[in-house]
């Protein structure tokens, strides 16, 4: 399932018809963000957040602005937040979400596998330095 935002400046919102996302799911969600000019030539992540955790995962966005939505933050109900983190050079910048995603709590019970975690965020870095090589 993809969730889609919009970043305007520095908010951003989901523009899914339903802000809904249940809870467990791995490397099932993707989040795709469109962002406006202002942040042309930064370096983009996002950082998902569950807020009655404060589990917290930063993912680094795609060439494309896409990136998988990470399992961890979405253990257990709450509310899901997302944040773009851009920099360039010296400066950063953070977005904020008016409204965050409702987490639901899925069916699994704990007596499920435990999952590995996400991919590092090195690893990930790799992986879309060597898809963008490959494409050009």
């Amino acid at each position: 399932m993809t969730y889609y935002f919009s970043v305007i400046g520095q908010f951003l919102e989901c523009t899914n018809s339903k802000k809904v996302i249940v809870s467990d799911s791995v490397n099932y969600h993707t989040a795709h963000f469109t962002i406006d000019s202002s942040l042309e030539g930064y370096n983009k992540s996002a950082i998902f957040t569950n807020t009655r955790t404060k589990v917290s995962v930063i993912k680094p966005l795609d060439v494309d602005n896409n990136c998988i939505i990470p399992f961890e933050p979405l253990v257990g109900e709450g509310y899901l937040d997302v944040c773009i983190k851009a920099t360039l050079d010296t400066s950063v910048l953070y977005t904020d979400m008016g409204v965050q995603l409702v987490i639901y709590q899925s069916g699994k019970t704990d007596a499920s596998d435990p999952l590995p975690p996400s991919q590092s965020v090195y690893d990930e870095i790799l992986e879309i330095a060597l898809k963008k090589n490959v494409a050009e």
